[in-house]
């Protein structure tokens, strides 16, 4: 089978809910935040999660990624003709695999202009400026409210006002972090909703730091507002699409 090149993605971190069962996990994860130094919410945040995606790859390697010893010894106890008809049933396998994968690339798109972009490099710019077009440019200017416009109007109690204004109390953070499902798909951190209720106990400050902040600020950080944008077709066509406004768009978030 021949394949269109394509450049090698680069290496990403994700979690598995697998590495929960190991008796060293709860000790790891402690572990990584006795070394956090700083006091700023959102940095001891960050520095958690850099810390964690490089220390948890660790024991990962070690116990679930070494697949090569236990094949060894699988076909030292099996045929060497049963062996030589599964390794041809194995490459073809992978090949249909890679196969499948790349027909799912965007080698080609129209972009604004109606000219036909190809390459990776020429579809990332299309997008790129298509979504930033889409979503607009932020406006720091903006116009005052007349309060004789908004008085015509139902309005707040100032009783209802102060309780908009209220500060999450950390249960309701809790609880809102325990309703999202341990299969959601993680956002570009690569942790999971499950890491963090199986370790609340350990995590759970950090995170109630980090919503609280954001709402005293009003700013969130960019390495959590990073996001992953899955494209999936509107319709099945025979024909790939030529423009982007034939796909849907799944956006994944960071857990936090």
């Amino acid at each position: 089978m021949d394949f269109p090149w394509c450049p090698k993605p680069k290496p990403t971190f994700q979690f598995y809910d697998m590495w929960m069962r190991g008796p060293s996990f709860l000790p790891l994860i402690a572990s990584i935040k006795s070394q956090l130094t700083h006091t700023d919410p959102i940095t001891k945040m960050k520095g958690f999660l850099k810390n964690g995606r490089s220390t948890l790859q660790k024991p990962n390697k070690n116990k679930y990624a070494d697949l090569r010893t236990p094949l060894c010894k699988a076909r030292a106890d099996l045929k060497d003709e049963w062996i030589s008809y599964g390794d041809d049933y194995t490459r073809y396998f992978f090949a249909k695999i890679k196969h499948r994968k790349i027909a799912t690339y965007i080698l080609s798109i129209q972009d604004d202009k109606g000219q036909t972009r190809q390459g990776f490099l020429e579809v990332k710019e299309v997008m790129h400026n298509y979504y930033k077009n889409l979503l607009g440019k932020q406006h720091s200017v903006r116009q005052p409210i007349d309060p004789k416009v908004i008085a015509i109007g139902n309005t707040l109690t100032v009783e209802q006002q102060l309780k908009l204004c209220a500060s999450f109390i950390d249960q309701e953070i809790k609880s809102v972090k325990f309703s999202i499902p341990n299969t959601k798909s993680p956002g570009p951190d690569g942790f999971s909703s499950g890491f963090f209720k199986a370790t609340w106990h350990l995590t759970g400050e950090l995170v109630r730091g980090v919503i609280h902040q954001f709402f005293q600020i009003g700013l969130i950080p960019g390495f959590l507002g990073e996001t992953k944008l899955v494209l999936i077709l509107k319709s099945l066509t025979p024909h790939r699409p030529r423009s982007l406004d034939q796909y849907l768009v799944v956006m994944l978030f960071t857990n936090v």
